[in-house]
């Protein structure tokens, strides 16, 4: 049940069963079929995305900018295809706002907690961060009717426990249309430990947590922040906090990790997006 529920063939099928005029993904058993959807237009000035069957947090998925698919598209599919027996493509949108819902289904179907925060994505779709600052008030109670139907259909299908599903705004036809149900993980959200901490501790604060690949970064970035005027300091609700350790022990040696947790704590969207340009400006390569 839970391979099922969490493959992009299973989302793209609810979203056609739910809203067919928004449904925009389709699943593909080879290359060449994708080739000929692909040559046949229509998708737009924005291109397509393929997204491997049980990829995870945009990981397996490629943009397609181009009218056709080049030999690094066809070797992700080709690769996708090796490890399940199908891939989904789907029209690529310019997004304005992303959103990512999250919500507990019980064994006896009940939808509990349910919760939207924004989500904050590359130009190519791959999850960076989230940024808490209350409810987004204007899609919740759309996005509220969306989760019970996804609620139900996951509970027709045997399966409870922890659900987040992704949904965007993008401009068509001089408007402001939601795509309610991009992608749907039935698992806890990698954000789960980040919004504990703000709801806790900074819950009156906007709080802007984000990945940031460690290769990328100055060699003693962290030491430096930590002794910097932008660390969040003790008793303070403004500034800088590392959220994952630098380095780890394995096996009794020490290893680098790829990505780094880093939260931005201030008053507004704008402040703590600030912060980050200021750390970016400073402490990336």
């Amino acid at each position: 049940v839970v391979r099922k529920v969490n493959s992009r063939s299973f989302s793209a099928g609810l979203e056609a069963e739910l809203d067919v005029s928004e449904a925009r993904g389709r699943a593909f058993t080879s290359a060449g079929a994708i080739e000929e959807a692909v040559a046949g237009g229509g998708s737009g000035p924005d291109g397509w995305v393929v997204k491997a069957e049980h990829g995870n947090a945009a990981l397996g998925n490629r943009r397609i900018r181009g009218p056709s698919l080049d030999d690094a598209d066809r070797r992700f599919i080709d690769n996708a295809l090796a490890g399940d027996d199908r891939v989904v493509l789907e029209k690529w949108h310019e997004r304005e706002t992303d959103m990512t819902a999250v919500f507990h289904l019980t064994p006896a179907g009940e939808l509990k907690d349910f919760r939207v925060h924004e989500a904050v994505y590359t130009s190519d779709g791959a999850l960076i961060g989230v940024v808490f600052a209350g409810e987004i008030v204007s899609w919740k109670e759309k996005l509220a009717g969306h989760a019970e139907s996804v609620a139900a259909a996951l509970a027709r299908e045997g399966y409870f426990g922890p659900v987040c599903f992704d949904a965007y705004t993008f401009r068509e036809g001089g408007g402001t249309r939601l795509r309610p149900l991009a992608d749907l993980n039935c698992r806890r959200a990698m954000s789960d430990g980040a919004h504990r901490l703000w709801r806790e501790r900074f819950g009156d604060s906007t709080f802007y947590w984000r990945f940031f690949t460690v290769d990328k970064l100055v060699h003693h970035a962290a030491a430096e922040l930590k002794a910097s005027d932008m660390a969040l300091r003790a008793g303070q609700r403004h500034g800088v906090l590392l959220t994952s350790p630098w380095r780890i022990e394995v096996d009794g040696r020490t290893e680098a990790i790829p990505k780094l947790g880093v939260a931005f704590i201030g008053e507004t969207r704008a402040e703590v997006l600030a912060m980050e340009a200021g750390f970016r400006e400073r402490w990336e390569k």
